[in-house]
């Protein structure tokens, strides 16, 4: 991996696990948890509604971050990219955030 893609990933990983962004999603979830059922294992159609607002705000929390760190967008995506191929970890934690079911039972878990 190249020295330039192991410090975006290096920047990316410390900001995710930054008590701000962890308390975001944190935040997030309490303030929408109620609507999820943690005893049921459908998924109701409120939950997309609810799952997309979580992608914006995720989404535009991952540009603040490239903007702040004046990260060109072709570098983050290589950077991306070639974690997703080392399968390093970075890359399995933003797609996790960004999976329905992962977030469905994050949700869920809140809920109790």
């Amino acid at each position: 991996m190249s020295e330039k893609n192991e410090q975006v990933l290096a920047a990316l990983s410390e900001y995710l696990f930054e008590d701000n962004f962890t308390d975001m999603c944190e935040k997030f979830a309490l303030e929408h948890c109620d609507v999820f059922d943690p005893d049921s294992d459908e998924n109701k159609l409120e939950y997309k509604p609810i799952y997309d607002k979580f992608c914006q705000t995720f989404e535009s929390k991952i540009e603040g971050f490239i903007t702040k760190n004046d990260i060109p967008l072709e570098d983050f995506y290589t950077a991306i990219q070639e974690d997703h191929e080392n399968e390093s970890g970075v890359t399995e934690v933003l797609m996790a955030l960004q999976e329905f079911d992962v977030f469905v039972s994050m949700m869920k878990e809140m809920a109790n």
